[in-house]
C-alpha cells in the first residue's frame, strides 16, 4: 500500500524497471512536494489514485488520465503529452482553495527540467469543486477541488532499447 511520497517513488521505479519507461508522475510529484508554499500546506501527503477516508487532510491525490505518444518516421519520439488530474482534499473550503491556488500558481505555465523530463509547458485546463460526504451517513465530509493539467514534455529516455530488454529476461 502506498501511503506517502516515498511509496510513490518506489512505484515509479518499479514501473520503470518493468516497462522500461520513466514516469512523468514521479517528476511532477517531486516538483509539487518540493514546492515552497505547497509543502508548507500539505507536507508529504501526496497519493496516487485514492486515499483512505480517514487520511489527514489537506492532501493531494494525483492521477495520469491519459498520455499521448508522438511518432516520427523513425519510430517513437521522445515528445509526449500527459493529462494529469490533481484532487486537493481539505476539511474546510478555505484550506482547499488555498492549496488549489498554491498548486495552480506553481504548475500553470511551468517549463523546465525535472528528473528525466524536459517540460515544455504545463497548461492549466480545468477546475471543479465538490463535497464528499462521510460514507457512514454522518453530516461530515471534506471539500474536493479537482484541477486538470496538460503537460507537454520530452523524455530524456522513453524506453530501454530492445536488446537490453531481451537480455534482462
Amino acid at each position: 500500500e502506498i501511503t506517502h511520497l516515498a511509496g510513490v517513488g518506489e512505484v515509479c521505479q518499479l514501473a520503470k524497471k518493468e516497462t522500461g519507461e520513466a514516469m512523468i508522475e514521479a517528476d511532477l510529484i517531486a516538483m509539487i512536494a518540493g514546492a515552497e508554499g505547497i509543502s508548507d500546506l500539505i507536507g508529504d501527503r501526496i497519493f496516487p489514485h485514492r486515499v483512505a477516508q480517514t487520511a489527514i487532510r489537506p492532501l493531494i491525490v494525483f492521477e495520469c488520465k491519459g498520455r499521448k505518444q508522438e511518432y516520427t518516421q523513425n519510430g517513437e519520439s521522445t515528445y509526449q503529452e500527459a493529462e494529469i488530474s490533481l484532487e486537493i482534499q481539505a476539511d474546510s473550503y478555505l484550506t482547499a482553495k488555498q492549496v488549489a491556488a498554491a498548486v495552480k500558481l506553481f504548475l500553470s505555465g511551468y517549463s523546465g527540467t525535472q528528473g528525466e523530463s524536459q517540460i515544455h509547458f504545463i497548461e492549466y485546463t480545468d477546475e471543479s469543486e465538490n463535497f464528499d460526504t462521510d460514507p457512514s451517513g454522518a453530516d461530515t465530509g471534506y471539500i474536493k477541488v479537482q484541477q486538470d493539467y496538460r503537460v507537454r514534455l520530452d523524455r530524456k529516455s522513453t524506453r530501454l532499447n530492445s536488446s537490453h530488454v531481451s537480455e534482462s529476461r
